[in-house]
């Protein structure tokens, strides 16, 4: 990636998001994404065996069965905005602490300890009351929807059953009843294991958009025979009208028009006082950034 990408995203989220999203992936794919497959395959296959049995109690049972799987997808798409949410804050955390401990001489010659520790508290404060949101919904949800619910299927098709008790076979009926069981127990673990899936699958989404995103200034050296690389000159450095702002900083144009020009083996000085650009122009004769207008 070139130099704006890596000015754009502090190297303390960059890791953090790296090692948050490899272990999610991890864990969806050596555990979510089976266990998902394998409820699946056994809920298909258990609910077959109960229509074979006994069609009408087993309809019973299903008739619950949509409002149960559009809560979890609702629910589903929610957890993962939110876990996405506190990533970004966790990121921002460990950031902070990072350049905190880094330039600690800078914080305290600045006298910036209060400040420092007033911003990590603020981070963290909201960091708990997400967490708290989302835990107090997941377990609301998954008392009600994932327990009560999956409860109340079972028991209306028992009390269907035992109606029908004395117009069926009742072996098949208990039989049946052994299957239904099964299958909410069952069902109630597959919300957990999709929520880590479709978590994992967000963040593998998140990490392949960074491995195919393709830099604004690149240079293929000894992979190409055409190369980036600016054509060796005489020493001449022309700057003609060059507009430049950072991508970090949009909004702020550090360069405005700058024109100027200097001769093979002439010595020129940049002066000036702090934040009027002498650092941007020596990056842009380095092409770590392309200016915003003119040409070098």
């Amino acid at each position: 990636m070139d130099v704006a990408w890596l000015e754009s995203r502090h190297s303390g989220q960059v890791a953090s998001m790296l090692h948050d999203h490899a272990d999610s992936i991890y864990q969806g794919i050596a555990d979510h994404v089976p266990m998902v497959i394998f409820i699946c395959a056994y809920l298909l296959v258990t609910s077959s065996v109960c229509f074979y049995i006994q069609w009408d109690v087993t309809l019973v049972m299903f008739a619950a069965l949509p409002l149960l799987i559009g809560t979890r997808l609702i629910f589903s798409k929610w957890f993962c905005k939110t876990r996405d949410e506190e990533q970004k804050l966790l990121a921002k955390m460990t950031n902070l602490v990072q350049e905190t401990f880094s330039c600690i001489r800078a914080v305290i010659a600045f006298a910036a300890q209060k400040q420092t520790i007033s911003k990590y508290e603020r981070l963290t404060i909201e960091l708990n009351r997400m967490t708290e949101q989302r835990l107090t919904a997941s377990s609301i949800y998954d008392a009600l929807a994932q327990v009560l619910l999956t409860e109340f299927i079972f028991t209306a098709a028992l009390c269907y059953g035992m109606w029908r008790v004395n117009d069926a076979n009742p072996g098949r009926l208990a039989a049946l009843a052994i299957n239904m069981l099964y299958m909410c127990v069952t069902s109630i673990s597959i919300g957990f294991h999709m929520t880590g899936a479709s978590t994992a699958r967000q963040n593998a989404n998140e990490m392949n958009a960074i491995l195919i995103e393709t830099p604004n200034i690149e240079c293929y050296i000894n992979k190409h025979s055409e190369s980036m690389l600016a054509p060796r000159g005489n020493g001449a450095i022309e700057f003609k009208d060059i507009s430049f702002a950072y991508p970090s900083r949009p909004d702020i144009e550090v360069l405005k028009g700058v024109s100027f020009t200097v001769s093979a083996g002439e010595h020129v000085a940049i002066v000036g006082p702090s934040g009027s650009g002498k650092s941007t122009i020596t990056a842009l004769m380095l092409r770590f950034y392309d200016p915003t207008n003119g040409t070098v």
